[in-house]
């Protein structure tokens, strides 16, 4: 399997974000000179003839939207892609008004896709991209051309976010971890060390993915459970999000803990996953029976590592459904009524054979 690289972020906190939206020429009355809000199509409405997989009244029909997707070499951009398209195409879209570029993971790129979409007539900007300083950027652009973001996995500081809720992730797994901790070990004590990854490029978003895990082993066992605290056994790693990364992250992690050999790793991402498996085999220091390992954001990557026994837990985060909130979220924007601040995907707590 190529090893690419998967960016999966999350949000803060919650709310709602009201938006003002532009006057177009149908979807709303002109009211004093803006378009008065649209009661049939406020974005609960949509979610529930989202999930009911009928929209009534074609709210997407003559509305233009464009959308830059991560990297469409891996699954999970694919299904995300995959779900916009079908998703607009439910709603009423013409295929014609769907605009789609994709990032590659590269700030330039992002920065020239989004001047392209800033030259089109899209009402929406769907951005899912890697940085959030280039984020910053555009949020900053999109303002100044009057065009509404959403912004996918990690936030574009002023507009509207749609993904994961990170610090509730991390809680999950911790918790799920603290239950489990005398089944696989025999009991706290007994743990020799806790890796927590994070990256530090995408953002302070992303150390809500350790820091919820911190905070559930620091409530049960105290101050061995503080990260990064003296005498503690939980320790951050800079995590890349990279297969190669991981490989390092490992083993320069193992280097500082020569004798560990229960150990817990809880990566960023699956592609850190496997890198972390392979360095861990590469310094002969892998032992299935003393490690757990804990994935995020399932895909190709955590399947086949659950498949062989290498990860015990996976978060689902539903990357074919991300559809049935953005498209909501941008008609209501684009009929003139609200859109929250934070919309989060429903999340799911996979387990490995041996946990169930």
């Amino acid at each position: 399997m190529s090893r690419k690289l998967v960016i999966v972020m999350g949000l803060l906190a919650l709310g709602t974000f009201a938006w003002a939206s532009a006057a177009g020429e149908d979807g709303g009355a002109m009211v004093g000179g803006e378009m008065a809000p649209d009661a049939s199509f406020t974005y609960d409405n949509l979610r529930a003839m989202s999930e009911a997989r009928s929209y009534e009244g074609e709210p997407a029909k003559g509305k233009k939207i464009a959308f830059a997707n991560l990297f469409l070499v891996i699954q999970l951009t694919r299904d995300v892609q995959a779900g916009i398209v079908e998703e607009w195409a439910l709603a009423g879209g013409d295929p014609d008004d769907l605009l789609i570029l994709d990032n590659q993971v590269d700030a330039q790129v992002a920065l020239d896709n989004a001047e392209i979409v800033f030259n089109s007539d899209a009402e929406v900007f769907l951005q899912f991209q890697a940085f959030t300083k280039v984020n910053a950027q555009i949020g900053r652009r999109a303002t100044d051309q009057g065009v509404f973001m959403i912004g996918i996995d990690i936030p574009v500081p002023g507009f509207p976010f749609m993904g994961a809720d990170n610090y509730g992730i991390s809680q999950m797994t911790g918790t799920w971890f603290a239950d489990h901790v005398d089944e696989i070990y025999g009991g706290w004590d007994n743990v020799d060390v806790v890796f927590l990854s994070w990256t530090a490029a995408s953002g302070e978003s992303t150390a809500l993915r350790t820091a919820g895990v911190a905070d559930i082993l620091t409530e049960r066992f105290g101050e061995s459970g503080v990260l990064d605290g003296e005498g503690s056994k939980v320790v951050s790693v800079n995590a890349t999000g990279l297969v190669e990364g991981g490989q390092e992250e490992i083993l320069n992690a193992l280097a500082a803990h020569p004798d560990a050999e229960n150990i817990v790793y809880f990566t960023w991402n699956n592609p850190e996953a496997a890198g972390v498996v392979e360095g861990a085999k590469l310094a002969g220091r892998w032992d299935p029976d003393k490690w757990t390992v804990i994935g995020m954001g399932i895909d190709e990557f955590g399947t086949e590592l659950m498949e062989a026994g290498e990860l015990d837990v996976d978060v689902n985060f539903h990357f074919d459904e991300y559809a049935r909130y953005l498209i909501p979220g941008a008609l209501a924007h684009m009929h003139g009524n609200p859109v929250p601040s934070h919309m989060f995907v429903e999340m799911e707590l996979l387990e490995s054979p041996q946990y169930r």
